[in-house]
This record gives C-alpha cells, sequence and structure tokens, in this order.
C-alpha cells in the first residue's frame, strides 16, 4: 500500500534547533521523498532551526503561527484574568482562519492525502480545525502534552482552559489515529476519544557514563524543554534545602536546551547553575556521560 502524501503541518521547523526540531527531523527522514511536503508554522520560543543537511530535498513552506500566551498574572482579579484569556483566543481563532488559507492552497497544489500535525497548544488545535473544515483528507495528530498541562502553562484562566479542551475533542473527532508520547498518554486518549493511538518515542542508545573520583562535584543536570514551572521551582527548593551539597561533595545543576522559561531561584553564593544552551542530538549524548544524575521534572512535584 503505497505511502499517501503527506504534509506535516507542524509548530517548529524540521532540523536541529531543539528537541521538537530534532524529533520532526526523524519522522521526516522515515518518508519517501516524493511523499511528504512540510508547512512550518513557527510558534513562539522556536527559532529558526539549524537546517538539517539530511532535510535539504524537504519542500518546506514557513509561517508564523499566532502567539498564544495568555499572560495570566497570579493574583489577577477572576473577571480580569478571564477576559484576558478570552481575548487571546478570539484573536488567536482570527488569525488561524487566516493562515489556514495558505495551508488549504498548498495542501491543494501539492494534492495532499493526508494530515500529520503537532498538536501543541490551542494555535494549533485552530489551525488544524480550520484546515480540515476544507480539505477532505486524512488526519493523523501527534500529541506530546496534555493539553489542559499545555494551556494552564500557556497562562490561561480555567474557565478558557476548559474551552481549549472542547475545541480538541472536537478536533479529535476528525482523527484517523494518534500519535503519543507514552504508554500512560495512550491509555488516556484512548479512554477519552476512542481513537487508537500508537507511541512514538525518539529513543537514542544510552552511553556509559565517565567514572570520575568521588572527590568531585556532585552534578546534574536537565536536557530538553524547561517548562514544567511548579516541579522546577520544588526541585530549586529542594536543592536549597541541601545547602547545594550531596555527601559533602559541591552541588552543580547544568541546564541543556533550547531555552529556560522559568525563574531561576537559589539561595545566594551557594548555587552553582550553568546554562550551556541547545546541543545537537550526538554531541548532547557524548556530554551527558560526564553527570550523575539527570532530572525529569514532569509531574513529580
Amino acid at each position: 500500500m503505497p505511502v499517501p502524501r503527506t504534509l506535516l503541518l507542524t509548530p517548529a521547523r524540521p532540523g536541529e534547533g531543539n528537541v521538537a526540531e530534532k524529533f520532526l527531523q526523524d519522522i521526516c527522514l522515515a518518508f519517501p521523498r516524493d511523499r511528504l511536503v512540510c508547512f512550518a508554522a513557527k510558534g513562539a520560543g522556536y527559532d529558526d532551526g539549524i537546517r538539517s543537511p539530511e532535510l535539504d530535498w524537504l519542500p518546506l513552506h514557513t509561517d508564523e503561527l499566532p502567539n498564544e500566551w495568555a499572560g495570566k498574572q497570579p493574583g489577577a482579579r477572576l473577571r480580569a484574568g478571564v477576559v484576558q484569556s478570552l481575548r487571546r483566543l478570539m484573536e488567536i481563532h482570527r488569525q488561524c482562519k487566516l493562515l489556514a488559507h495558505k495551508v488549504i492552497q498548498l495542501s491543494k497544489q501539492s494534492d495532499i492525502e493526508q494530515i500529520l500535525a503537532p498538536i501543541a497548544g490551542p494555535a494549533t488545535i485552530y489551525l488544524a480545525r480550520h484546515v480540515l473544515n476544507n480539505l477532505d483528507v486524512r488526519f493523523v495528530p501527534i500529541i506530546w502534552d496534555p493539553i489542559d498541562y499545555v494551556a494552564d502553562n500557556r497562562g490561561y484562566h480555567r474557565i478558557a482552559v476548559s474551552l481549549i479542551q472542547r475545541e480538541f475533542a472536537h478536533l479529535m473527532k476528525s482523527a484517523v489515529r494518534c500519535g503519543v508520547a507514552s504508554p500512560g498518554m495512550k491509555a488516556e486518549m484512548e479512554q477519552i476519544y476512542g481513537i487508537h493511538c500508537e507511541v512514538i518515542i525518539n529513543s537514542v542508545v544510552p552511553l556509559p557514563p565517565v567514572e570520575r573520583p568521588m572527590s568531585d562535584d556532585y552534578r546534574i543536570v536537565f536536557a530538553g524543554s524547561l517548562y514544567a514551572r511548579q516541579e522546577f521551582q520544588l526541585f530549586m527548593s529542594a536543592l536549597n534545602a541541601l545547602d547545594w551539597k550531596v555527601a559533602g561533595r559541591p552541588l552543580t545543576l547544568t541546564l541543556l536546551g533550547h531555552c529556560v522559561d522559568v525563574p531561576l531561584t537559589a539561595c545566594g553564593k551557594k548555587a552553582d547553575i550553568r546554562y550551556l544552551g541547545f546541543w545537537p542530538g550526538q554531541q548532547a549524548q557524548e556530554h551527558l556521560r560526564h553527570y550523575d544524575l539527570g532530572y525529569l521534572p514532569y509531574w513529580l512535584d
């Protein structure tokens, strides 16, 4: 059975610029070269990427995704928070409707039969819905994070979050199957939406750690996109409680990633936090061999 001509509709550009772009690059490389076209509407927080030479063959059309950050302020009055969130959703909806015309035109010109789309927030939900309302194609979403969790991190009031979830539920009715990030997400999505899900994990072969003297500092590392704000703040509190020492060894925390959009609070001179920016996969793997502990801050608060 031939692979359908597919449009990859994504908020990150396939390449080497961040975790999402590396993941998307590997998806692209799994397709026959005459079966894939990409429309990358870059979201806030994603740079232009370092275009991988492996993707020189990929027809890539780029645009800008509407800014979907609601900017909810802690302690804001209920009415003000609701109004701000709803206004942002209305503006996203309007802009995505305009952007959808470009996606639809490209899809028709390219004889697209299937749309593969990472759904990463309200903008990607609205954009996909507008496109699917005007095209008779197969739809396969990829879900990296629960939508309510993403919306809350974008600063939306809980009332707006419920509206976003409702739009997401409508979108899922159009899906023929779905890609998810974990077995737990697969079980939950299949139960809620009644759609078959495939777990797609961008795995790596672990390299053996580099042995270091016990007199060296104790090294903790995080590699990826750091947006679990509450979890990370509690982790920092734990390090502060340890006085930034482990068994008498000074403790260091290193961050590898595209951006750090959480406040870094620590107890003055005792803290040792190092931000090294984004490292491509192979280099990151080699670098991670020199650490004692890897930290993954999701749902562990």
